[in-house]
């Protein structure tokens, strides 16, 4: 069951919002050439730019895109 179902449809919207707002709370605070040490997951402790972060987070949504064409047979 995933969360849009859990809570309702009607609420998926706002979650939605919410989510992408939190997710662009760290592009107000540092410049794309700003880099920092993120705390878990692959690269714990390691260097990296918030441009590589969205480059690598574009790279992402689109192979999943691609995917979804493939499956839905759109492609």
């Amino acid at each position: 069951m995933t969360c849009a179902a859990a809570r309702g449809l009607g609420e998926a919207p706002a979650a939605r919002r919410a989510q992408s707002a939190r997710g662009r709370e760290p592009a107000a605070v540092r410049p794309p050439t700003g880099t920092g040490r993120p705390a878990g997951g692959p690269l714990d402790g390691g260097e990296v730019s918030l441009r590589a972060v969205f480059v690598h987070l574009v790279e992402e949504y689109a192979r999943r895109d691609g995917h979804a064409d493939i499956l839905s047979g759109t492609h």
